[in-house]
Formats: C-alpha cells, sequence, structure tokens
C-alpha cells in the first residue's frame, strides 16, 4: 500500500483510487448549483427564448447563484462576433433581459446576495426561498435567520414585497387565497 508521503511509482501519474479528491459535496450542492443557474439565465437569453417568449416567467433558485456577478461579463461577450448563439441587441439586450427573472433567495439570504441582485433587477422580483425538503434543517434555518435579519433591513412595504407579495403576483391561486385570509 502507498501512502500519500511516498511519490508514485513509474512514470509519476497515479492511479484514478490514489488521486486526491478535488471536490466535494460543498461544491456540487453550492458552486455547481451556482453555475448551472447562471448557465441556464445566459441560455435563455443568448437563445432568445427571453425575447421571443414575453410572458413565460422563469424563477432562478439561490439568488441566481453566479449571475449577479458575472452579469456584466456576460453582457461583454455576448458583442463578440464567435459567440452563436448571442442575443441580435448584445450587451444591452442582456443587460435588460436578466431583469426579468425572478431570484429567490433560498440558501442565499444575505446582504451580499441582495445588494448584488439589486444591481441587476428591482425588489420587486425577489422573492423568499428556504430549498426545503432539500437542504439540510440546519442549512434552512440558518437561511432563515439570515433572511429575517436581512428583511430587517427594509422598510415594512419592501418587506412583505419580497416575503410573499411578489410570489402572489406570480401564483395566482396564492394571491387568491392570501386574499381571502
Amino acid at each position: 500500500m502507498m501512502s500519500r508521503s511516498q511519490p508514485p511509482a513509474g512514470n509519476g501519474a497515479r492511479s484514478r483510487r490514489e488521486r486526491p479528491v478535488k471536490h466535494s459535496l460543498a461544491y456540487g450542492s453550492s458552486g455547481g448549483v451556482s453555475v448551472s443557474g447562471a448557465r441556464t439565465a445566459i441560455s435563455l437569453i443568448f437563445s432568445g427564448v427571453l425575447r421571443q417568449r414575453p410572458n413565460i416567467r422563469v424563477i432562478l433558485s439561490h439568488g441566481g447563484g453566479a449571475l449577479p456577478i458575472l452579469v456584466s461579463r456576460i453582457a461583454m461577450v455576448s458583442q463578440t462576433p464567435l459567440v452563436s448563439p448571442r442575443p441580435d441587441g448584445g450587451a444591452d439586450e442582456v443587460l435588460e433581459e436578466v431583469r426579468r427573472p425572478y431570484f429567490d433567495l433560498a440558501l442565499s439570504a444575505t446582504p451580499l446576495t441582495l445588494n448584488a441582485l439589486l444591481q441587476i433587477t428591482s425588489l420587486s422580483h425577489i422573492l423568499f426561498g428556504t430549498d426545503y425538503p432539500f437542504a439540510a434543517q440546519s442549512a434552512i434555518e440558518g437561511n432563515t435567520a439570515g433572511f429575517d435579519k436581512l428583511m430587517d433591513s427594509l422598510p415594512p412595504a419592501q418587506r412583505k414585497m419580497v416575503e410573499y407579495e411578489n410570489a402572489a403576483e406570480l401564483f395566482l391561486r396564492l394571491k387568491a387565497f392570501l386574499e381571502r385570509t
């Protein structure tokens, strides 16, 4: 049996079993999701789906993942002739279309996420989210505590928007239920 402190035999290549693990469940459930959410939004924008279907409503989970941070770079790349498909309107179209989706704060209710989202969209497109039943209870409780703290920093009318009013505009049966209660 070879220990990690010994150099590998032969040409220096390690077998798959001997290679150190370079990812973990934490990456898969946070980093991977962050990138895939951004990739989904980019695909919808670059393929023209959002422009061609103006009535479609999209909710990007986890605060849109990496999208709020990458959107200016994505807009710049949209003008590159080698990128295909790309939005006809270039960077302006990217910046306009990225305002259309809704973004939930599941496992991302932090001041950094909210501030990044407010750079690309309005508060009317931000929703409460928990990631229940997929996230661990401790993660949900931590996110909910972070959400409450984040909402305490907003005026009551804005807090209500994020807590339930924005969702009610998306889900008409929820809106009807809330109006009855």
